[in-house]
């Protein structure tokens, strides 16, 4: 589920598509982490909706005091614990990368690696919205969306998500 804290030494994938963050953090193939335009700090991430954490993503997480909010904080409605974690950083301004493997899969089942226990898409919707409304959003990406029937509908639901959110994903020229 949340491949991207792997490395390539360390996943049982090795599947790139799963390293970014790892890579952004300053890890992985030097080529690679050298190109990036720059690199995160530990407390610049928040892992929210995260769950399936191989050993090795543990000893990351742990090693690099990564925040991590659970599905069921943001199902119950508690962004408190999240608001201090970002408030901890001293800055208003964030960028929202939304896996969509977050979403609890019997409400949105179009994802790779569908799994239970995720976010209610309604309390995603409220999440993003409070913290549309509390922060400066800088910009907002949306991955692992893998339709395998109904994808006109799959994408309309996600663009419903966004729309209601007022994300600035989508530039109208």
């Amino acid at each position: 589920m949340l491949e991207s804290l792997k490395s390539a030494s360390s996943s049982p994938s090795a599947h790139f598509h799963g390293m970014p963050l790892r890579v952004l953090l300053g890890e992985g193939d030097a080529d690679i982490v050298n190109s990036t335009f720059s690199t995160l700090r530990p407390e610049q991430v928040f892992l929210i909706g995260a769950r399936e954490f191989d050993l090795s993503e543990r000893r990351f997480i742990q090693q690099k005091e990564l925040s991590v909010v659970s599905a069921k904080a943001i199902n119950d409605g508690d962004f408190d614990g999240l608001y201090s974690m970002i408030g901890k950083t001293g800055s208003n301004k964030l960028y929202i990368h939304l896996d969509l493997d977050v979403i609890e899969p019997e409400e949105f089942p179009h994802v790779a690696c569908p799994t239970s226990g995720g976010i209610q898409i309604d309390k995603l919707r409220d999440l993003l919205v409070s913290l549309r409304s509390n922060f400066d959003i800088v910009g907002c990406s949306v991955l692992e969306f893998l339709p395998s029937d109904s994808k006109d509908l799959a994408a309309l639901e996600i663009i419903k998500l966004l729309d209601s959110a007022n994300l600035p994903l989508f530039t109208v020229v």
